[in-house]
């Protein structure tokens, strides 16, 4: 596979055994790079998310992971201390995803890379020495998020920073931006239809109030839904 050194596979599932499955699989096929959550079950703590990511590594040794803080899904955030236990003792533990925003601004470690969840973060994460952004809602505005990146690395600014939050903004908005990107994206392939409960699509006020403001925005036309 061409772009196998550029993928970064999300097994994440309340299965340690099921976790490991999928990233002992991929790892045959050369694919070695993880977003990995914690299980999303139950009470988590700092030693049992330790030892959750500690069992992984001993049985996927090749992993390259990217820690995901996500405490509104699995109902826990990494603390600094358990970050710093973790890149201690693993050199497998190469970076976090911090959706919860505790840590993206407050934490670095040597070759440990920090990304945001949200395209609105990007700019300030960049500013102090950060990685970048992981999001959903970059499969909708990609280009313009490479774009806003790129202008930082040469500039220190970019004029799209503003649009590229607005758009993040539209579909936050919707109260639910998954279940907005995969209405949005159906309109272009049904097959985005295909929810798993309790996931559904946005209901037509909700979808035609989401296509009004990416319109407005520029980033949306009639002929083309993924502008």
């Amino acid at each position: 596979m061409k772009f196998k050194e550029q993928i970064l596979i999300g097994p994440s599932c309340n299965s340690l055994r099921e976790t490991v499955n999928i990233m002992n699989y991929a790892v045959q096929k050369g694919m070695k790079n993880f977003l990995v959550m914690n299980p999303a079950y139950y009470k988590n703590n700092d030693n049992g998310v330790y030892n959750f990511y500690s069992n992984i590594i001993k049985s996927v040794p090749e992993a390259r992971i990217v820690l995901y803080n996500f405490s509104n899904l699995s109902g826990y955030a990494f603390s600094q201390e358990v970050t710093t236990r973790l890149i201690k003792d693993f050199s497998q533990i190469v970076g976090m995803k911090d959706s919860t925003g505790n840590l993206w601004n407050n934490f670095k470690s040597k070759n440990f890379s920090m990304f945001v969840g949200s395209e609105k973060k990007l700019i300030d994460n960049l500013k102090i020495g950060g990685a970048g952004v992981i999001s959903a809602t970059t499969n909708f505005s990609g280009s313009l998020a490479k774009k806003v990146y790129d202008d930082f690395k040469k500039t220190g600014s970019s004029t799209d920073d503003e649009k590229l939050k607005d758009i993040r903004s539209a579909f936050d908005e919707t109260g639910n931006l998954i279940t907005a990107l995969h209405t949005l994206k159906s309109i272009e392939n049904k097959a985005y239809a295909n929810l798993l409960p309790p996931l559904e699509l946005l209901n037509e006020n909700k979808k035609d109030d989401l296509i009004k403001k990416l319109k407005g925005l520029g980033v949306l036309n009639n002929k083309n839904m993924a502008a």
